[in-house]
């Protein structure tokens, strides 16, 4: 069985890798290498940064792109899971997806809403 180890010592499925080796268990996410890896790679770390954080985010391995007159850095490498939800708002962020406004059409991902009960 031909698998690949990501350090932390969580094994892919045979043909697959990890897309940051150097992730914790927790936090690996298998890909088909055979596929670009870069594009496949769920981004996992999102931030808008100042013109003089640039090249500090990109030595860290953040891609930076132009984000009006601000800058937009997002990272696959970093060791946390993948992003499933992004809203920008000018007002205080809220973490609870109770308070994000309401669509009938919005479906949840399992585990997204924790258990609910109707």
């Amino acid at each position: 069985m031909d698998t690949k180890d990501s350090l932390g010592g969580i094994k892919c499925p045979d043909g697959l890798e990890p897309c940051n080796p150097n992730a914790s268990p927790a936090n690996v996410y298998c890909v088909d290498p055979s596929v670009e890896a870069a594009n496949t790679c769920p981004i996992t770390d999102l931030k808008v940064i100042a013109a003089d954080e640039v090249s500090a985010s990109e030595a860290a391995g953040y891609t930076v792109r132009d984000f009006g007159g601000q800058k937009l850095a997002f990272s696959r490498l970093t060791d946390n899971k993948p992003l499933t939800t992004m809203k920008l708002t000018t007002s205080q962020p809220c973490l609870n997806p109770f308070e994000q406004p309401y669509s009938p059409k919005k479906q949840y991902l399992v585990g997204e809403m924790g258990s609910m009960a109707n």
